[in-house]
């Protein structure tokens, strides 16, 4: 066996070596500067504003900025480091309303899968008293009036049980979230979460339902022009006599019953695939969908016929595999991942081809992001020899390019 000291000789020319070979333009190199770079996500565009968050870094932060335009000065909304001296915390989701006055943000702390939803007032920069515990798996969505947003919980439980029965609930802004309102349940199900999502037009809210972390899900809605609570089903009263002194005032009258919440309808109810909801136009519902097409495809769904000889083709199942896909400004901007690289593919909502969106060479598209009312799509664009970087593009000029490159961060 070799004397320690030699091994320490050697080890100490091992690493003198590797380091001497690593140059500076290396992919290596690179490597290290893209995992110490700051990053920025795509923006979000809500009213006026532009929110976005910036992570990495030294320290694995992050923080969420807000700005008054797109090239704007950022406004710091919120810094994970600066919540506690004592506790980490991360920024889990974040949801914003549509006129840009609320972000609600879901944290954990100590690497807890459990959330704690907080609303700030993005004019004061303060959090709002709402707070939402008993948050795990949910998506959070706010109808477009800003009143409040839906989002899933468990009853509260031993947090070393079981978590069974998650409930979709709508949390209406400045009230205790005992007095939130339940929009769905089922009590036979022990094992179902569900995601929600209001449409860009507002109407509808979709409910994606999944269990067990299988990819494939069933898709409900609720249509959000309908009051929360129905009338129940009128009842004619019995005619049969019976002693009492009102027996005769009572025949013939109709009975109202108690109010009942407004049914959730069930879109897609198999699992056999699975569904996700890009968005709508009126009664049309548009899903990105493997049904039917391994490689995936774009679907057409009536609300008012959702049978699935109505369904329509938009984009069909091509060479390569759809990856992703959104729709900004009335296109359907599509990711498809083609001979180990990205393809950018644009159509119109009939399913017309627009054209490619030119991408700076053979990489990788992720983290589309953009509404229908929006005018620019933005994607983060990477290469193994190159840091990621943020790209806009612009549907109706037809022209886009980096809006947002990494940034060296700083030790702290």
């Amino acid at each position: 066996m070799r004397p320690f000291s030699t091994l320490l000789f050697v080890a100490a020319l091992t690493l003198s070596a590797t380091a001497a070979a690593v140059a500076p333009d290396s992919p290596l190199a690179k490597r290290d500067t893209q995992i110490d770079a700051n990053h920025d996500s795509a923006p979000r565009h809500y009213a006026e504003r532009w929110f976005y968050t910036r992570s990495g870094g030294v320290q694995n932060e992050t923080v969420l900025y807000v700005a008054d335009s797109l090239d704007g000065a950022p406004r710091t909304l919120l810094d994970t480091k600066t919540l506690s001296k004592r506790d980490t915390f991360a920024l889990k989701q974040w949801a914003v309303s549509d006129d840009g006055k609320y972000v609600a943000y879901g944290l954990a702390s100590g690497g807890s899968d459990w959330e704690e939803w907080h609303v700030l007032d993005v004019d004061t920069g303060k959090p709002t008293d709402d707070v939402l515990k008993w948050v795990k798996l949910s998506t959070t969505s706010w109808r477009r009036d800003g009143t409040g947003f839906f989002y899933s919980r468990y009853d509260e439980h031993d947090k070393g049980g079981a978590d069974k029965f998650q409930k979709l609930y709508f949390h209406r802004l400045g009230e205790s979230q005992d007095d939130d309102l339940l929009i769905y349940e089922n009590k036979d199900q022990p094992d179902w979460t569900f995601a929600a999502e209001v449409s860009d037009g507002g109407r509808w809210l979709i409910i994606r339902v999944t269990r067990n972390n299988a990819p494939n899900n069933l898709v409900l809605y609720r249509d959000l022009a309908k009051p929360y609570r129905q009338k129940g089903e009128k009842k004619q009263a019995s005619k049969a006599k019976a002693p009492g002194p009102n027996v005769r005032n009572m025949q013939g009258k109709k009975i109202k019953t108690e109010s009942v919440i407004t049914p959730v309808e069930t879109l897609i109810g198999d699992w056999s695939a699975g569904w996700e909801f890009l968005g709508d136009t009126k009664n049309t519902l548009y899903f990105l969908t493997d049904a039917d097409a391994p490689r995936r495809r774009i679907v057409a769904i009536d609300v008012d016929n959702p049978a699935k000889t109505n369904w329509k083709e938009v984009v069909p199942q091509a060479k390569g595999t759809l990856q992703s896909a959104c729709i900004v400004n009335r296109s359907l901007v599509t990711v498809y991942m083609q001979d180990a690289h990205s393809v950018v593919r644009t159509f119109d909502l009939k399913g017309k081809t627009l054209g490619d969106i030119a991408l700076p060479g053979p990489g990788t598209v992720s983290d589309l992001e953009g509404r229908p009312r929006d005018q620019a799509v933005f994607y983060t664009f990477s290469t193994t020899a190159a840091p990621s970087a943020v790209y806009r593009y612009d549907l109706s000029l037809q022209s886009g390019g980096v809006w947002r490159a990494p940034e060296p961060a700083q030790a702290k």
